[in-house]
């Protein structure tokens, strides 16, 4: 445990709390990252170097030796050295962001609109996004679609007026996704009251003179008149009713974890939703993004992520024609979509051209009419 002896910890009372000693990593020196082993475990410093402490075996602790360290005295804080990882080398440890502030909204008609505060950390990575959920029942959540932004705010629209809702925001980096937010205190879009004012205007009337009138005899000779029966003729309208043209239909799935391939939870759903857009004729094209580093290894973590993503459409959509692509660089052509005012939750708008960098270790799923 790095605490210089190996009694126990937490299995007695009064252990816990304020009366379990923080673990002594050096002079000001404070943890970024921490990652625990079965026997081990590895600090990656504030100053992006990374120390390492427990059962030495097999070399875990990169220490040079299969010593264990940690469990005697005089072998942490400044005596623990870091691990060698050459010349000037330090670890680039980026984490999923913090837990952002409890939104607060303002009910408007149909909409609420939302401010929040941003989280005290982003990992190491910016932030590039904010999800927006919202809820009527505190047990069933959606997800508010409205694009990438990454200001703390947002206006949720399409709400049902008098009904009471709740919202909460989770945090998104190039990383992960952050702990979602303690939901929001209740908030109920209403109409706008609308008030009559009606206003009564009295004019006076004014006097009117009639001119005096002169009454002249007039003799008029009327010739006889001939009738004619209108000819009418009646033309059916035509009406021609056009067949809205289909829609391409496009997902950027959320990223994945380094190194992984296989699908978590939210992004299973994400596939799922979006499976529900799709029918037999459609063209899916799963495209995943490499991004920077190793091109060959990244190339194959891309390709088996979009393999994945199709293989769930094809057992969602049986009969669907699916495709894989991997994108290393340049811009991805993204097909011309036409929005409807009914958008699934997994849809969103995308540009015609995708910069590659932008789909590191996600997958773009474009769906087209066949």
């Amino acid at each position: 445990m790095g605490t210089g002896n190996q009694n126990d910890r937490g299995d007695q009372p009064d252990e816990l709390g304020d009366n379990l000693a923080a673990i002594d990593l050096g002079t000001s020196r404070t943890a970024r990252t921490v990652v625990a082993g079965v026997a081990h475990t590895c600090v990656v410093l504030d100053t992006w170097a990374i120390k390492c402490f427990g059962l030495g075996s097999s070399g875990r602790l990169g220490s040079g030796s299969t010593s264990t360290l940690g469990d005697g005295a005089n072998e942490m804080g400044d005596n623990l050295t870091s691990v060698d990882l050459g010349t000037d080398h330090r670890v680039m440890s980026l984490t999923e962001p913090g837990r952002a502030g409890a939104p607060t909204g303002t009910a408007g008609d149909g909409s609420v609109s939302l401010t929040w505060a941003a989280p005290a950390s982003d990992g190491g990575s910016a932030i590039t996004d904010y999800v927006v959920e919202y809820s009527a029942d505190d047990t069933t959540w959606s997800t508010f679609v409205d694009g990438t932004s990454a200001l703390t705010s947002a206006t949720v629209t399409g709400l049902a007026n008098a009904t009471t809702y709740r919202f909460r925001v989770t945090a998104r980096n190039d990383v992960a996704d952050g702990v979602v937010s303690t939901a929001s205190a209740t908030v109920t879009p209403a109409a706008p009251t609308t008030t009559t004012t009606t206003t009564t205007t009295t004019v006076a009337p004014t006097p009117t003179t009639t001119p005096p009138i002169a009454t002249v005899a007039t003799t008029t000779t009327v010739a006889p008149t001939t009738t004619v029966a209108p000819t009418t003729t009646t033309v059916a309208p035509t009406t021609t009713t056009l067949a809205p043209p289909p829609a391409a239909r496009s997902l950027v799935l959320r990223p994945f974890a380094p190194l992984a391939t296989r699908l978590s939870a939210i992004q299973r759903r994400q596939v799922v939703r979006f499976a529900t857009t799709l029918t037999v004729d459609d063209n899916i094209t799963c495209v995943g993004g490499a991004g920077s580093g190793p091109v060959r290894l990244l190339r194959d973590l891309a390709r088996s992520r979009a393999n994945a993503v199709c293989a769930l459409l094809a057992r969602r959509v049986p009969g669907v024609r699916t495709a894989v692509g991997v994108a290393v660089s340049g811009k991805v052509q993204v097909a011309e979509r036409v929005s409807t005012p009914a958008e699934a939750v997994s849809q969103q708008v995308l540009p015609a051209l995708v910069v590659s960098r932008d789909l590191s270790r996600r997958v773009l799923v474009v769906a087209q009419p066949g």
